[in-house]
């Protein structure tokens, strides 16, 4: 979650049409440590907050703004560090004076509290079941949308996506993300080194909490999506799109995390060096809420319009910056389905195009 000092410095990024990697390379900094200063996960010096005075171009109220909440930032964040200090001194200190039973109950609590995070940390051990039967050769058969359901997901992602940018345009992914954080207080994106070990591998995770859903990005491999890397563009799409989708399924008083998909585990160089990687990954989806994610994405990168227009998807891919594959798929659903076509060119009048 955002900390004021980083909602505040988001806002003013985005009237200065600017992005977290640029503010980065100015800082000289990677983007993940600008994600943990935003987040109350680093202390903010004076000379990173002159840094993002300088970056943003302000002054007066503004610049007074900033180093009050990047103060408040630091206060927060000592207090912090301060009670799990003040807990490991009180052990140190009074640790060979409790009794066996109390020591006993204390290993219960932390066993009880850990064990409940630990199983909190999956949404279903049903849908890793599925996964473990998968991978033990059993038989699987990827659900389909009915007609009505995909076209309400298409419109749905269309009408998000034209908020950013027309239709003919490429999707910006990282300006994307920071405009709908900013305006949806359910929703956070954090940047890290490194992704926590129940993300099991994978480089993007969603992670739900009573207060917001997450979406955690592994830098390295977010990187090769501002880059331009449409396997990296369409996972992050994917689990912005549960979201959207399944709020409901993420929020919780426990953290909850979507079990990672298989695909998301591919290593950096095999991304940089497969330009069409996912012709070449099985994904092995079996449910419905992974179903409706990747209908989600790709309509998300690719608006429906583009698609009813006949564009081969070697140019939609290029253009958009989408897998091919998962252009295909969409597109032969629409070409082998007269009431998906029907739906879209009653849209179409209905906007007198």
């Amino acid at each position: 979650m955002k900390s004021e000092f980083g909602k505040y410095a988001q806002v003013l990024r985005i009237r200065r049409n600017a992005t977290q990697s640029e503010l980065a390379k100015w800082l000289g900094v990677s983007l993940s440590h600008v994600s943990n200063l935003e987040a109350e996960r680093a202390h903010i010096s004076k000379e990173v907050v002159e840094g993002y005075v300088g970056f943003l171009g302000v002054s007066g109220f503004e610049a007074e703004r900033l180093q009050k909440l990047a103060d408040l930032s630091n206060n927060k964040q000592r207090a912090s560090d301060l009670s799990q200090q003040s807990l490991l001194a009180l052990i140190a200190t009074f640790g060979d004076q409790l009794s066996d039973s109390t020591v006993d109950r204390i290993r219960e609590l932390v066993a009880s509290d850990i064990g409940a995070e630990n199983a909190s940390l999956r949404l279903s051990t049903n849908q890793r079941a599925l996964r473990k039967r998968r991978d033990q050769g059993r038989s699987w058969r990827r659900p389909s949308l009915t007609p009505e359901r995909f076209v309400r997901i298409s419109l749905l992602a269309e009408a998000i996506r034209r908020k950013h940018c027309d239709n003919s345009l490429r999707l910006p992914l990282e300006q994307f993300l920071a405009q709908e954080e900013s305006e949806d207080p359910s929703l956070g994106v954090l940047v890290l080194n490194q992704l926590p070990s129940y993300a099991e591998g994978a480089f993007a995770i969603i992670v739900g909490s009573e207060e917001e859903n997450t979406i955690l990005l592994e830098e390295e491999f977010y990187s090769l999506g501002l880059k331009g890397s449409s396997f990296v563009r369409h996972v992050v799409a994917h689990e912005f799109s549960h979201h959207v989708l399944h709020k409901e399924l993420l929020f919780s008083a426990e953290t909850r995390v979507l079990p990672p998909q298989d695909w998301a585990r591919q290593s950096a160089a095999t991304i940089k060096a497969d330009a069409e990687l996912t012709s070449r990954v099985t994904k092995r989806i079996d449910n419905f809420f992974e179903v409706e994610a990747e209908c989600f994405a790709t309509m998300l990168l690719v608006p429906w319009t583009e698609m009813m227009k006949g564009t081969e998807s070697y140019y939609l891919a290029k253009d958009f910056g989408e897998e091919k594959e998962e252009i295909n798929r969409y597109l032969r659903f629409i070409r082998s389905s007269e009431r998906v076509r029907m739906m879209f060119e009653a849209e179409l009048r209905k906007r007198g195009t």
